[in-house]
């Protein structure tokens, strides 16, 4: 690359994308940056293993990293050339994760530092011991109390695992903002604010205030964003998504049942 796309490359590493020439050149400009960042010397063709190295540091899933590199590099020459690298990038899947990750703009920029401060963390809570599991429900009273996990999946893509991550386990309420979470994506912000407010109390999830029926009110008024959110995916979700409703009714089966019947 000459000395003009090598400036050029510079401005958009350091985040400048307010410029006044041509779009043909703003892409240009970009992808000469992301290049960069596995091409440091500006050769015109990086080493495949800095890009999955790259993309490993950043916490880029490898199954991710592996369907790109196929892409860029289909004769597993090792090499990834910039023409292909130009004329490919944007039919990458997650392109824009990808594109991130070479600016160093991804949400997380130093995840490999992150990581080892997470891992440190862990280290030092994974001999703990005191306490017990909860006895309330079954399936809680049942697990293994030396299992230990962390996981983190950052809305750029970016995955740290540690622990005993690939245990499964019951979801329990941790359906809930998952769930919640879904429903928005699909209907939008809108949408659910016409349905589902928040629940101002600040007590604990099964709280009998008084032993009496207005107790019990109480409590399934406060646990009815539950049923409600369930309520908004039948309404506006299932026709389309039978595999995302069952997901979502599954793990809100017991939910409800628990409001109701406690």
């Amino acid at each position: 690359m000459d000395d003009t796309a090598t400036a050029v490359s510079e401005l958009f590493t350091e985040g400048y994308d307010d410029w006044s020439i041509d779009e043909e050149a703003i892409t240009i400009g970009k992808l000469l940056a992301m290049f960069s960042a596995i091409d440091p010397k500006n050769t015109g063709a990086a080493k495949t293993r800095a890009f999955v190295k790259l993309m490993d540091k950043s916490g880029i899933p490898p199954s991710w990293t592996r369907k790109a590199r196929k892409i860029l590099d289909p004769a597993s020459t090792k090499t990834i050339q910039f023409e292909r690298f130009h004329d490919m990038f944007e039919s990458l899947e997650h392109a824009d994760v990808f594109e991130k990750a070479l600016l160093g703009h991804l949400v997380i920029p130093d995840f490999e530092e992150f990581c080892t401060q997470l891992s440190s963390m862990c280290d030092s809570l994974v001999e703990e011991r005191s306490g017990e599991v909860a006895q309330y429900i079954p399936q809680l009273a049942s697990v293994d109390p030396d299992l230990f996990a962390v996981s983190v999946h950052t809305v750029d893509g970016q995955v740290f695992n540690w622990g005993s991550h690939e245990t499964l386990f019951s979801m329990q309420s941790c359906a809930k903002p998952i769930t919640y979470c879904m429903v928005e994506h699909e209907v939008g912000d809108e949408e659910i604010s016409k349905f589902i407010g928040h629940e101002p109390s600040g007590k604990h999830f099964d709280v009998q205030l008084l032993a009496t029926a207005i107790g019990f009110i109480f409590f399934v008024f406060a646990m009815s964003m539950v049923c409600l959110v369930y309520s908004v995916v039948i309404r506006f979700c299932c026709n389309s998504h039978s595999l995302y409703c069952i997901f979502v009714l599954r793990a809100g089966v017991y939910d409800c049942h628990h409001v109701i019947c406690k």
